[in-house]
């Protein structure tokens, strides 16, 4: 990328090229029918046994919400699939939460910061594409941020 200056017209249709290239290989195989989304190979094929990613459902919810508001064909299901996911099968109905990775062999229910982040980007990205279920996701990680992670005591105390 060294060959191009920040910003400039040749920059700007780089990163769009390297953008479309980037959901052209996701989009057609990164849906798994029976929930969440598969690791890809280098060649795209779909690699179940690698289970799945909490910050990968997250990732690709917000990738196909931006997708969609910028006009891409199909980005839309793809989103909404990744919220049915979060809301379903990736959620830790009894704790709350997500799970960090579900395997084909059972569950990590780690509770990590780094995953609740990635739900607040995706959910607040799919709220923008109009996912309507997505404003429970984020309530839930603000939530759980609240209740799990904020020392008031280290606060910046803006008044």
């Amino acid at each position: 990328m060294g060959k191009y200056t920040w910003g400039a017209p040749e920059h700007l249709e780089w990163l769009d090229n390297h953008r479309k290239h980037l959901v052209d290989f996701y989009q057609p195989n990164v849906v798994d029918p029976a929930g969440g989304y598969f690791w890809l190979g280098d060649d795209a094929s779909p690699k179940p046994e690698q289970g799945k990613g909490l910050w990968i459902a997250a990732r690709m919810v917000h990738c196909f919400s931006l997708m969609h508001l910028l006009g891409r064909d199909g980005a839309l299901d793809v989103a909404r699939h990744g919220v049915e996911y979060l809301l379903g099968q990736g959620r830790d109905a009894e704790f709350g939460g997500w799970f960090s990775q579900v395997n084909p062999d059972g569950l990590n229910d780690a509770k990590e910061l780094y995953g609740i982040a990635h739900v607040i980007l995706a959910s607040s990205s799919a709220i923008t594409a109009g996912i309507e279920p997505a404003q429970a996701l984020l309530d839930e990680a603000l939530a759980l941020i609240d209740e799990h992670y904020w020392v008031e005591a280290d606060a910046a105390g803006i008044d």
